[in-house]
């Protein structure tokens, strides 16, 4: 039987690319000068660095990610239960499909849910932003898988774009 061993997800993954995002951009240039990288607390001033945010910018920034974060933990949460759920139910002698069906599909809810809070995150904190800023923050978002919408495995090909 196939392990139902978590996995990341893209909204649970993109969250964390998101708030690592001025890392990605900083990453090289900071090691180039021998800066030490941005770690945990550091992932939002990391994203205002890499987009010159103001202060104003940066306080909103802040409340979007505050609010992310506060939608988004319930539903990991969440998972985590249904997915130890759905563990036990499948090692059982004879799973209940229509328990597993129900805990499937609530997963799946979860992730919608979760998709549609990053993507709320995702306009607003777009809106904030110059037109510089932004042009910075899709090249940033670009350069970085599971922030176009797609997790990135490895074995696993982007079945999106074939």
């Amino acid at each position: 039987m196939p392990s139902l061993r978590p996995r990341a997800t893209l909204p649970f993954l993109a969250l964390s690319a998101l708030l690592a995002l001025g890392a990605l951009g900083l990453s090289r240039t900071a090691l180039a000068k021998g800066e030490p990288r941005p770690s945990g607390g550091g992932r939002v001033e990391a994203i205002v660095r890499a987009l010159a945010l103001d202060e104003a910018q940066t306080a909103k920034l802040q409340e979007l990610a505050a609010t992310l974060k506060s939608q988004v933990e319930p539903l990991r949460e969440e998972r985590r239960d249904l997915r130890q759920q759905l563990e036990a139910e499948m090692a059982a002698a004879a799973p209940n499909t229509e328990r597993v069906g129900r805990l499937t599909l609530a997963l799946r809810d979860g992730r919608e849910k979760a998709r549609a809070a990053l993507g709320d995150f995702d306009r607003s904190f777009s809106a904030l932003l110059t037109p510089d800023q932004l042009s910075r923050y899709q090249e940033l978002k670009q350069s970085h898988p599971l922030l176009q919408g797609r997790e990135e495995r490895p074995g696993r090909r982007d079945r999106r774009n074939s």
